[in-house]
């Protein structure tokens, strides 16, 4: 295949490399979407465009949307959602579709070009053969498959031939000769809709998953525009909205050597936004809210974190909006467990600035968090009433959590009950008799979540109370869930338990218990679930907060099991044998 499409001897030769199954969501955005972008874009207007389908094409709409350029067309029957990503570039490689370009553009229908201006001054570059979009944090490389663009003659003929049946990790593979020769860029003023995930977001390309508005979505001002005008005004550096987590790697600019585009900017105040104040993933956003709060108390800027619109009922109660805060100074340096300050850039290269669902060197401010969870308690009981203290209060989380979204073992797990009631033991010898329990329940919920899963977690809810009741009888033992009382009377109760405030596996409780100051505070230890890594050094801090091993069934292995397998494990597996991830067979751990 030649492109003929343009004129200009200077313009390269590029094939946008469009992979579909064609479902009803990609031909609405190629509908109402590309247009916009391609009258915007004199990259997408010189481009020829290849269509590759695992799905039946309507021929009419291609040439209709792309009745500019040159166009070709291949359909394959779908092979399934990884292995069809990886078809395409399979045969382009078999049958040299890209023999005859210098650039070749991959992107999915529902991934839009916003600004092109960095993207070609890369195609333009002599040295550059790459532009990619990494899924995780540096040195960590997971390529995007979402868009990329990369010179077919910087590989070797047929390079698509990885084995490796996950999209992602296969095109990482196939790119190695890029990557290793260094000549590649990373697409700049971009990031992904949540930590360690791969839809990349940002001022370049974004992926328009819940096909919002095109047109305002592509004529929005860019981070760059918003960066230097604000900063011609005096005033902000940028916003980061956040729908549910959003990320992006405000530590690149303290490292020039990634994006020195960036060098240009002078920092003024460090903003994060949240779109809602709801408190899905809350962990996970106080996670993000802090490693943010650290790096900005280490640059010396004044930090503001604020939520928008709460759309429930009770918006007063939102954690997120209590823990609003805007500071027009910088607070003081970070510092860890030996009293080591940090500057800028030892916290981004700690790992204190989030990354996925580990936001590493959170420690660093933990005295801010112990503050800020008695101003949670203190709005807690003005909105909903004071309330009795327990001796013991544990937290497990629950729903979504017993179940796999991916079908590999992620970061939830259940531990044995007599994890518990062991440590409940403890601080009986060191504070007495322990009269009230409280068990508070949340629910994470996903987009799968089904009457059956509510139910077995009801059943192991109330399997972990029988045990509780049954090892301390003359404790009064209370269970209480997040679906009726708010999160903020839930943080409300560990952070104020009198005797022993614990957390297992979740990042919903580490806060709270991190935020009790009386109590003996017992986190489970983060670095062998990848779990809140950083509490382990939180907990050095202060002498009430303990951290302890457990067993752990994965959330993938309980999925397998049945109601009565997976009480009898919770209810027998031996907890003394410290951390052991439990993931096949056989099911119980004695050593």
């Amino acid at each position: 295949m030649e492109n003929t499409q343009h004129d200009d001897p200077t313009f390269p030769k590029v094939l946008l490399f469009i992979t579909t199954h064609f479902s009803p969501a990609h031909q609405a955005h190629l509908q109402k979407c590309w247009p916009h972008s391609i009258a915007k874009s004199k990259l997408l207007q010189r481009s020829d465009i290849f269509v590759f389908s695992t799905g039946p094409v309507n021929q009419t709409l291609i040439e209709s949307v792309f009745s500019r350029n040159r166009i070709f067309v291949h359909e394959e029957p779908n092979p399934g959602y990884h292995q069809g990503a990886i078809l395409g570039l399979k045969l382009a490689g078999e049958y040299g579709w890209f023999d005859n370009y210098d650039w070749v553009i991959r992107s999915n229908p529902d991934v839009i070009i916003k600004n092109e201006t960095e993207i070609l001054n890369n195609l333009l570059d002599p040295d550059i053969d790459g532009i990619f979009m990494n899924c995780y944090t540096p040195p960590s490389v997971r390529l995007h498959t979402d868009w990329s663009a990369f010179r077919p003659r910087a590989l070797p003929q047929n390079p698509f031939t990885s084995s490796i049946v996950y999209a992602e990790e296969a095109f990482t593979e196939d790119m190695q000769p890029i990557l290793e020769s260094k000549k590649f860029a990373w697409l700049p003023f971009s990031y992904t809709d949540s930590p360690g995930s791969c839809r990349v977001v940002g001022d370049v390309v974004v992926h328009l998953h819940k096909f919002p508005d095109c047109e305002a979505e592509i004529d929005e001002p860019s981070i760059m525009i918003k960066t230097r005008s604000m900063f011609f005004m005096e005033k902000i550096l940028f916003e980061v909205y956040a729908d549910k987590i959003f990320s992006i790697e405000w530590c690149n600019f303290f490292r020039p050597d990634i994006h020195p585009e960036l060098l240009e900017v002078s920092l003024q105040q460090l903003v994060f936004h949240f779109v809602t104040c709801q408190e899905d993933h809350l962990g996970d956003k106080l996670g993000q809210h802090y490693g943010r709060y650290a790096l900005a108390n280490a640059a010396e800027l004044p930090y503001s974190m604020t939520c928008g619109d709460e759309s429930t009922n009770r918006p007063y109660q939102s954690i997120l909006a209590i823990l609003q805060v805007d500071i027009s100074q910088s607070g003081p340096s970070p510092t860890d467990a030996f009293g080591e300050t940090y500057n800028a850039l030892e916290v981004c290269n700690s790992g204190s600035v989030p990354d996925g669902n580990n936001p590493v060197g959170v420690d660093l401010v933990s005295d801010i968090i112990r503050q800020d969870m008695w101003r949670v308690v203190e709005a807690d009981e003005a909105n909903n009433g004071l309330f009795e203290p327990d001796d013991a209060v544990i937290h497990i989380q629950l729903g979504g959590s017993l179940y796999s979204s991916s079908g590999q073992h992620e970061h939830d797990a259940l531990i044995p009950h007599r994890s518990y009631s062991l440590l409940i033991e403890q601080a009986t010898l060191e504070r007495g008799p322990i009269l009230s329990i409280s068990i508070i329940i949340t629910f994470l919920e996903g987009s799968d979540l089904n009457e059956d899963m509510d139910e077995r977690s009801i059943l192991v809810a109330h399997n972990l109370y029988k045990h509780l009741e049954e090892t301390f009888p003359d404790a009064n033992v209370t269970m209480y869930s997040t679906h009726i009382e708010p999160a903020s009377r839930a943080y409300s109760r560990l952070v104020r338990a009198k005797k022993v405030s614990i957390c297992g596996p979740a990042t919903f409780c580490t806060f709270p218990v991190l935020g009790n100051r009386d109590a003996i505070g017992y986190i489970l230890n983060g670095e062998n679930y990848t779990l809140n890594p950083w509490s382990v050094r939180a907990a050095y801090k202060y002498e009430n907060i303990n951290i302890f091993s457990a067993p752990a069934l994965g959330n993938a292995y309980i999925e397998g099991l049945s109601n009565h397998d997976l009480l009898v494990w919770l209810n027998h597996q031996n907890p003394s044998i410290g951390y052991v991830s439990i993931r096949d067979n056989p099911l119980m751990r004695y050593h």
